[in-house]
């Protein structure tokens, strides 16, 4: 019988050992990928990719080595960086969509999905420098609201 549990143990030390290698390993991959191509416009996508790389790394290691639960900073830190990177993310990809008058940054490589049908609509009747501003609009949003809330974590000593 405890024999069974040290089996379960040693298999769980072991996914938390390939989970952090797998998103080291992504993240250089796609920051490479991301460098090799004209990198200058694509900085704000890349700062959003590495500061949800960093708020996934501080999850990870607040799941596997933060005991209190209370206090769980590692954890609460990582979420609000990856709603900071949701929000860069969501408001370049407006900026774009309204300096650019396309819809084409909402459309996604499947056919048949809600968003292409909806991106469609409006780049159909020349809306998409509003839904651009819009999508910009919704992105700072969210990028204040984390940042407030990370800000608010670090000035409590949280």
């Amino acid at each position: 019988m405890v024999k069974q549990g040290v089996k379960n143990n040693e298999s769980h030390d072991e996914m938390k050992w390939l989970f952090l290698a797998f998103i080291t390993l992504m993240g250089v991959l796609i920051n490479i990928a991301a460098m090799t191509t004209n990198p200058i416009s694509k900085i704000p996508a890349i700062a959003a990719f590495n500061i949800a790389l960093v708020g996934l790394l501080l999850i990870w290691y607040g799941a596997y080595f933060e005991r209190n639960v209370i206090n769980a900073k590692c954890r609460d830190f990582g979420v609000t960086l990856l709603t900071v990177s949701a929000g860069v993310f969501i408001a370049q990809a407006g900026i774009h969509a309204a300096l650019a008058n396309s819809c084409d940054g909402f459309l996604s490589s499947r056919p048949y999905r809600l968003r292409n049908e909806i991106a469609r609509f409006f780049q159909s009747h020349g809306y998409c420098t509003e839904i651009g501003i819009a999508a910009a609009l919704a992105g700072i949003c969210l990028t204040y609201t984390g940042a407030k809330l990370f800000f608010r974590a670090n000035q409590r000593g949280y």
